[in-house]
């Protein structure tokens, strides 16, 4: 037998096995008219249901696709480390969207997709940032940014709460959740007192750059502050529902750890039961995770975090390392799971995600440094991607500020033996592709 008869062998044996039919098994190369003496081969063929006319059309492909196959095989038995950077290849015209920090997880609006996300330093000396909403309609536009979904100018805070919480004192919007095109949650926290923070929720009348947002008129959860390794601060929220579809917020906190908080799904805000201030002595409250790496903010650092419900598991992903330095960053994204929405979440070794634990899902590689702050999105029939922002090692004239020039990017994302696996980078444009 020759070689390249033999591979093709042994391919179709495995789709035989993986029961492939049709159009699916018609995919895989062939030579089976030319080999007529290789009759065990067409015997499972003829058992299987497949003709031999059905593999002789694929004959000219086998050179090309045997690599990737094989190449692919090799890639899956690195799975165990959960460190998927060497599986990153663009995939046709990839447009970033940039110039933003903290992009939340993407959303499906009409015949676009949307997500907001901080938008870069309005002002260096008093740190006043926004939220920026972008639309991605097609590829030849791209990621469009719009105007702020709340401005930063004092005089126009989008709830009287924020002035009486925060008035008197210089504060800053930061890392906005988008669950999904109609509602955010968003944190504010005082510049002089980052412990001092809030979380906020928001919820909008129109659609995409025609949007008016309306708060809910009370925070979902506070921290008074001062940060400490002790006390968690309210930033970064991200939403996720359960098995059941009942919704809940993970939520925290840079220098003490990682909450959770099951979220009314009629007011978006914490039950009533559940106090607004947040306290260590209240059970609601879940601690979740913590870093325990180092003892400076540069190793020590927790947050950004978000859960994904998969197959009768919960997915807390977060991030270690200090942000916000451009390509000094130290970011990088861990991940543990839990049969529970309240925990308790365990790496892929097993160690406790409260004590330190967290398998390393996604670090700095080639021109992507600092990736953090994970979203996922579903679309499709249950197709998943992975969007994170990082700061650009190949970015032409960076201007003087870090912050600018983080983006975000976009990769496609399965589970194999239970855990998450990144593949390759996808466009805006293949995903809508897919859903119309």
């Amino acid at each position: 037998m020759n070689t390249p008869f033999l591979i093709t062998s042994i391919l179709f044996t495995a789709a035989c096995q993986h029961n492939m039919q049709g159009s699916q098994a018609s995919q895989l190369p062939g030579y089976c008219e030319e080999q007529q003496q290789h009759t065990s081969l067409l015997e499972q063929c003829e058992e299987e249901g497949i003709s031999c006319e059905e593999l002789d059309q694929l004959v000219e492909s086998i050179e090309n696709e045997c690599p990737e196959l094989l190449e692919k095989s090799e890639a899956d038995e690195h799975d165990d480390s959960l460190d998927n950077d060497e599986t990153l290849s663009a995939q046709g015209s990839i447009s970033y969207a940039e110039k933003l920090h903290d992009p939340s997880s993407i959303a499906h609006s009409g015949e676009s997709l949307v997500m907001v996300a901080t938008e870069p330093l309005l002002d260096e000396n008093t740190q006043e940032s926004a939220f920026l909403l972008f639309e991605y309609s097609d590829a030849e536009n791209g990621w469009l940014r719009h105007e702020s979904v709340f401005p930063y100018v004092r005089d126009n805070v989008p709830s009287p709460w924020i002035s009486d919480r925060f008035g008197g004192t210089e504060y800053a919007y930061w890392a906005p959740a988008m669950p999904s095109a109609t509602e955010i949650y968003y944190s504010i926290y005082e510049l002089s007192n980052p412990g001092h923070a809030c979380i906020g929720y928001a919820t909008t009348q129109g659609s995409g750059s025609d949007a008016t947002w309306i708060d809910a008129g009370s925070p979902v959860v506070c921290t008074a502050g001062p940060e400490s390794a002790t006390a968690p601060v309210a930033i970064d929220p991200a939403i996720f529902a359960d098995e059941e579809g009942e919704r809940w917020m993970v939520w925290g906190s840079h220098g003490a750890g990682i909450y959770i908080n099951r979220i009314d799904s009629d007011t978006g805000l914490l039950p009533e039961e559940v106090p607004t201030n947040f306290s260590a002595d209240v059970a609601k409250f879940h601690f979740v995770a913590n870093n325990e790496e180092g003892e400076d903010s540069a190793t020590s650092g927790i947050e950004a975090p978000f859960v994904w419900y998969n197959n009768g598991y919960y997915y807390l992903f977060v991030n270690f390392g200090a942000c916000c330095g451009g390509v000094s960053s130290t970011y990088n994204i861990r991940v543990g799971r839990a049969e529970n929405p309240e925990g308790p979440y365990l790496d892929h070794d097993g160690i406790d995600m409260r004590e330190g634990g967290g398998t390393l899902f996604l670090s700095s590689s080639d021109r992507f440094i600092g990736p953090g702050h994970a979203g996922i999105f579903k679309y499709g029939e249950n197709q998943l991607v992975f969007s994170y922002h990082f700061y650009d090692m190949e970015h032409d004239n960076p201007p003087s500020s870090e912050y600018n020039w983080a983006s975000m990017a976009i990769r496609s994302l399965h589970f194999e033996q239970g855990w998450p696996v990144l593949g390759s980078e996808l466009s805006g444009a293949e995903i809508l592709r897919t859903i119309d």
